[in-house]
């Protein structure tokens, strides 16, 4: 429920609000305003850039996310906790981002490089490899004259199966 007195809410609840309500225009102020103040504090996390990006893409500001995917994968790959799933976790979702911002090559660039990490064998039974095949093949179908590599190692792999394809 929503408290009347809008003194008893946080700027995320505000935001959170503008967002159900769909006012944009002032959602894009208190999401500017938010990030400021993640970055002048402590800076961002992987809880709140997840959450910039979820503000961004409702905004339509899909292009702004590149650069917060990136560091997320970053982090995720200095981090010694970090394992294949996690890793490779973080390449689905640039690629995701890459394939909606209509780019292609940064986008192969990735699947290829997931498709011949060692790591992506430890991942192949998870939904997670789907979703990189899935990746791969959006990527041959718009960019099929650069991606015929791309289209022989995500083709060899549905073909070998095993994976979860589903959830």
């Amino acid at each position: 429920t929503v408290d009347d007195d809008f003194e008893n809410h946080t700027l995320l609840d505000c935001i959170y609000l503008c967002q159900d309500l769909d006012y944009k225009d002032v959602m894009d102020a208190l999401v500017h305003e938010w990030k400021q103040e993640i970055e002048d504090s402590c800076g961002f996390n992987p809880s709140s850039r997840r959450m910039l990006i979820g503000f961004h893409s409702f905004l339509g500001r899909e292009a702004e996310n590149e650069r917060l995917y990136q560091e997320q994968l970053s982090e995720t790959a200095a981090s010694d906790a970090a394992g294949a799933r996690d890793i490779i976790g973080g390449y689905r979702d640039l690629i995701r981002c890459y394939l909606r911002l209509g780019h292609y090559v940064k986008a192969y660039c990735c699947c290829v490089m997931v498709m011949k990490n060692p790591g992506y064998e430890q991942i192949r039974t998870l939904r997670l490899a789907g979703d990189i095949l899935e990746g791969c093949f959006e990527v041959v179908a718009h960019a099929p004259n650069r991606a015929s590599d791309l289209w022989e190692l995500a083709n060899r792999e549905l073909q070998r199966g095993g994976f979860c394809r589903y959830g």
